[in-house]
């Protein structure tokens, strides 16, 4: 393993910034374009690769920064492999994952990220913005309620994880090729609360559609993605799916009622996330007993 840490500075990184890398020399000058530009420097970036043989190492290397930067090899091959590693050397209190393809949306990012932060209730466990499709050409927009969790997942970049919460959940789980993510925000719900998750309205990367998370089918996850919701979702998603039987079954009761089918399921799915939020406020608070009451001063 290789370790070297570059631009020391006395002040503790707000936000660790982990990416796995591995042949990535044409991809990621974008990304240090982006680091370089931002305003706010309050961050490091913890570059983690795996046995690269093309010029990702001299680059990463060579490139000047005012900003913390942290070099990793890993000999075991897989994106959570990695990501695992570089999370467990982070410093900093609060996640960011992006792919060596990806880069920060705007010169702002990390402030409005910061400020943010500076703000959140102690049982938030993640935030989660949003992020600029570069294929696509547009803003990907991604609020999520609990039944959205059900068919789908949140974009890994544009979320700020808080580490501890990562810990508390168990980390990434590599048997999981490319879906990880997916699975880590679902036991983060089933273990803090769906109401531990925060929205932002704020555009936190741009991202590079094409990438390895696009193009490989996860069969692990397609295997047992319908337990693990089930498991983590629990109440919401059985009530869920007994309302939406219900009113398949009785569209005429629908229509007699004055309502579209699609409306009465999208008003009792309504109620219902009110419900279950309550619920979910008594659900555990993150394990902050390591991370409270930290100087930002080393």
């Amino acid at each position: 393993m290789a370790f070297l840490t570059t631009t020391d500075s006395d002040l503790k990184p707000i936000l660790s910034i982990v990416v796995p890398t591995c042949n990535s020399a044409s991809t990621i000058s974008r990304l240090f374009d982006s680091l370089d530009k931002q305003l706010l420097l309050c961050f490091e970036v913890i570059f983690v690769d795996y046995h690269s043989f093309d010029e990702t190492l001299s680059i990463i290397y060579s490139h000047p920064s005012n900003y913390q930067k942290i070099v990793l090899s890993i000999d075991e091959p897989g994106i959570y492999n990695a990501i695992n590693f570089g999370i467990s050397h982070a410093c900093a209190e609060w996640i960011l994952i992006l792919g060596s393809d990806d880069s920060l949306y705007c010169a702002h990012t990390v402030s409005s990220i910061v400020q943010y932060l500076m703000v959140l209730d102690y049982r938030t466990s993640l935030i989660y913005g949003t992020v600029f499709l570069m294929q696509d050409r547009k803003r990907l927009n991604q609020f999520f309620s609990p039944n959205d969790h059900f068919t789908t997942s949140l974009c890994q970049q544009s979320i700020v994880y808080r580490k501890q919460a990562i810990i508390d959940t168990g980390w990434f789980d590599t048997q999981y090729k490319s879906t990880a993510d997916y699975v880590l925000n679902l036991k983060i719900i089933e273990h803090f609360s769906f109401s531990s998750l925060e929205f932002v309205d704020l555009i936190i990367a741009n991202y590079n559609q094409s990438g390895f998370s696009s193009r490989y089918t996860d069969k692990m996850y397609l295997k047992s993605s319908m337990f693990i919701r089930l498991k983590s979702l629990g109440l919401l998603v059985k009530t869920s799916l007994l309302i939406r039987s219900f009113f398949s079954r009785n569209s005429v009761l629908a229509k007699i009622l004055g309502f579209q089918l699609t409306s009465a399921y999208k008003l009792s799915c309504l109620y219902l996330e009110i419900i279950v939020k309550r619920i979910f406020l008594t659900k555990p608070t993150p394990n902050l007993t390591n991370l409270q009451s930290k100087p930002l001063i080393k």
